[in-house]
């Protein structure tokens, strides 16, 4: 994120809402969503379960990721320590759901109901993505621009995107400060 032009990051919600226009209907919509509603690392988004979203809790738990090594799928469970358990609205966790395909145990899949994988993934945004200008990491980087936009406090952001360090968010913020102070300079002018 550091090497990022703030200029690049300022804009990156715009292309990733777009991003995901051009995504809806196709098996493609449902992880991207997650992705830029939740700014989840790729292979989290892989490895989520129906099973992780309590809606009588109104919880989503991020436990495992699931990423292809070679020709093998492996699905890795997080160590307990970095298990997230994010409180989310229930309209978001029933939008997540809703792209689940009854008999899978992933909540993505595709239409011949095989799980989403990492590489085709990570393939189908990067064929879209280049149209649209967004990286499947540019979702996550969307989303948390969008909730330091909104005045979220750098350790919520870290709960809800698995950060671990405060500088990568504060990378954020400093570009919302520069962004801001750009913009006015001009209407100073």
């Amino acid at each position: 994120v550091g090497s990022c032009p703030a200029k690049k990051r300022a804009n990156v919600a715009d292309k990733a809402h777009a991003l995901l226009e051009a995504a809806k209907g196709t098996d493609l919509e449902g992880p991207v969503y997650c992705a830029m509603t939740l700014g989840l690392r790729l292979a989290e988004v892989c490895g989520m379960m129906p099973t992780d979203i309590d809606l009588a809790k109104g919880v989503l738990t991020i436990s495992r990721q699931r990423k292809e090594s070679g020709v093998k799928d492996r699905l890795k469970s997080k160590a307990e320590a970095s298990t997230r358990v994010i409180g989310v609205p229930e309209s978001i966790l029933k939008r997540l759901l809703s792209y689940h395909r009854p008999g899978s145990i992933f909540l993505f899949t595709r239409d011949d109901g095989s799980p989403v994988s990492y590489h085709w993934l990570s393939r189908q945004v990067s064929i879209l993505g280049k149209v649209h200008g967004v990286t499947f990491h540019d979702m996550r980087s969307a989303a948390i621009s969008v909730l330091v936009d909104a005045g979220v406090d750098d350790y919520t952001i870290m709960d809800i995107t698995g950060h671990t360090t405060l500088s990568m968010i504060r990378a954020y913020r400093d570009s919302r400060e520069a962004r801001t102070k750009a913009a006015l300079e001009k209407v100073d002018g």
